[in-house]
């Protein structure tokens, strides 16, 4: 199987991808990126300074959000 190009690279600022619209998404920037049984999975810091770590469809690019 072919290997995706990850869809973040570490220092993008991102925000977690929520079903409902909201008003109050929370920025973070992805400290690490990791790769697992041909997915990758991303540590991102939010500003609040909560961590968490997130598969690609669950976070969305500031930058392609604008």
């Amino acid at each position: 199987m072919p290997r995706k190009k990850p869809g973040f690279a570490v220092g993008d600022m991102v925000y977690e991808r929520s079903p409902f619209e909201r008003t109050d998404q929370e920025t973070g920037m992805v400290t690490g990126r990791y790769e697992f049984e041909n997915e990758y999975r991303y540590v991102v810091k939010f500003d609040s300074g909560r961590e968490a770590v997130f598969f690609e469809r669950e976070l969305v690019s500031i930058k392609s959000a604008e």
